[in-house]
Formats: C-alpha cells, structure tokens, sequence
C-alpha cells in the first residue's frame, strides 16, 4: 500500500499531517487543523448527504479565530469548492 511506501508522496503528506498534529499547543496550527477539519467536514456534507459512509460531524466554530473563519470563508466561497451549499454554516456561529 502506497501510504506504507516511504517514497510515496501519500507518506509525505501524511508525514507533514503528523508533524502538524504534534503542535496543537501553538495557536496558529491549532487553527489551521480546525480549518482543514471544517473543509473535510464540508466535502463529507457534500458527498454523502444522508451520512451513509460517515456519520454527522459537528462543527466547531466557536473555536475558529476570525482569520481562520475569513480563511474558510475565501476557501469555500471564491476559490476551490464553490459547488457546495449552505456555506455560511461553515464558518459562523450557530444562531448569527
């Protein structure tokens, strides 16, 4: 399996993933982690809308900074998935 395979780039990006989650007690990694959280949590959303493969997942969006929910914001709403609906959930905090 390729993810096994030192020379693969899965194993590099998946190295570069474990590097990042040994760090949570710095602010700004803490934030980019929720931020590629939200974004997984939002292509799950999309591609298995009734959670047949993977069950709800909540959203943390009281822990994102204001940089972090402007990121996810540009992120889902300008540039790489603007297939997706109801982006706003995404990004602001429950009841605004």
């Amino acid at each position: 399996m390729a993810i096994h395979d030192p020379n693969s780039k899965i194993d590099i990006w998946v190295k570069k993933l474990e590097e990042l989650f040994c760090t949570t007690d710095d602010k700004e990694n803490r934030q980019r982690i929720l931020v590629f959280g939200v974004i997984v949590v939002a292509l799950i959303d999309h591609f298995d809308p009734n959670n047949k493969i993977v069950r709800k997942r909540e959203i943390y969006s009281n822990k994102l900074s204001e940089k972090s929910k402007r990121s996810i914001q540009g992120k889902l709403l300008n540039a790489h998935l603007p297939f997706l609906k109801e982006k706003e959930k995404y990004f602001k905090k429950k009841g605004t």
